[in-house]
């Protein structure tokens, strides 16, 4: 089953965003999930060159996915959005945020 990225509005600004769902053995998007951070790895688009995502399994078999950039370091869990934002000013960024945290700071875009 392949979970679509969607887009969302945060006053005005234009965000792409996917949640990482499932809990292995069952399955999970993770795969789609490093697709899409990798989509359009060209100059100025895609996975930047100095933002490195990570997969841990925690105990209980959750995941944990890391994503590593020059100085910081966000994190999602099974249930967290992953959030990529192609007009930040300085180029392509990622961040994470909780369900709650997103869903009280996002609408989807129709």
């Amino acid at each position: 089953m392949k979970t679509p990225a969607h887009l969302y509005r945060e006053r005005g600004a234009l965000i792409e965003a996917m949640q990482l769902t499932g809990v292995p053995p069952d399955g999970t998007n993770i795969d789609e999930v490093f697709d899409w951070m990798r989509e359009g790895n060209t100059p100025g688009k895609g996975l930047p060159v100095e933002c490195f995502p990570m997969l841990f399994h925690t105990a209980g078999d959750d995941l944990l996915l890391v994503i590593h950039a020059p100085g910081r370091k966000w994190e999602a869990r099974v249930g967290d959005w992953i959030i990529r934002n192609s007009g930040h000013p300085f180029g392509l960024r990622f961040s994470t945020q909780t369900d709650d945290e997103f869903e009280a700071t996002y609408e989807v875009v129709e």
